[in-house]
């Protein structure tokens, strides 16, 4: 949370020349993604001649090391917000997006299936370059979908995005995140007895982990962020910077 925090705080000085000036911005962000990938392969080099090396602590919270996927939402936001006009129609277009998908999902593929989790199972030049890399490259394929479905290129899997019952579940997405790690440490600490890992067990235990985290941070949402969101509108509207929010009236018979 400390790293989101950090990456917000500096992102105003790239949405700025995004906005000023695309191209620049545009380039700007890109050289930051790509520099904060290749910092990556260092401390992962020093984990592969180091088993004890503590890659949480000097890798995970850090947001040098962390911008590469937000840098890649700025530029998804920025190219859509450019060609928001264009609908990408004719034949170019359809054959690239097709090229999109492809590659997409066969980084999927990569990224979550093909990956062992066994770090003796690679080579030292697999495994650095897998952990430099994956954040990055997931990103990309997930801003590529969000960009084809934008466009009217999504089919199913657009459609099913953009299916309206999402709407409400989006609004609790951020609380859910915020409260999901009290929510495991909670479960985690009441195993006072032996488990033994299996597919259908971590299913089981991936979906209640969900469900609970969805149900708290809605509550979170009821209680905190939606009277928050209001009295800051209230505050924008006295102090004139924005309009006061509409109250709707009922006539009571």
């Amino acid at each position: 949370l400390a790293v989101e925090m950090q990456l917000f705080l500096i992102t105003p000085v790239f949405l700025a020349f995004m906005y000023w000036k695309p191209l620049i911005g545009n380039i700007l962000t890109g050289i930051a993604v790509i520099a904060t990938t290749l910092v990556r392969i260092y401390p992962f080099e020093q984990k592969v001649d180091d088993p004890t090396y503590d890659d949480f602590k000097n890798v995970y919270i850090k947001p040098w090391y962390r911008f590469g996927p937000y840098g890649i939402g700025l530029l998804l936001g920025s190219i859509l917000y450019s060609c928001k006009d264009n609908q990408f129609k004719g034949t170019v277009a359809r054959v690239l997006m097709v090229i999109g998908w492809i590659v997409s999902l066969v980084t999927f593929y990569l990224v979550v299936l093909e990956y062992d989790p066994d770090p003796t199972g690679l080579t030292r030049s697999e495994y650095v370059a897998y952990q430099s890399l994956f954040r990055s490259a997931w990103a990309t394929a997930l801003a590529f979908v969000v960009f084809a479905t934008a466009k009217g290129y999504g089919g199913i899997i657009g459609s099913f995005l953009s299916w309206d019952a999402f709407a409400p579940l989006a609004k609790m997405t951020y609380s859910t995140y915020l409260w999901h790690f009290c929510v495991l440490d909670y479960v985690n600490a009441m195993i006072s007895y032996r488990v033994y890992l299996s597919q259908a067990y971590m299913s089981f235990l991936c979906i209640s982990n969900v469900i609970v985290a969805m149900g708290v941070g809605l509550a979170a949402v009821l209680l905190f962020e939606a009277p928050t969101m209001h009295l800051e509108k209230l505050l924008f509207g006295f102090l004139g910077l924005a309009g006061l929010p509409k109250v709707n009236k009922y006539k009571v018979e």
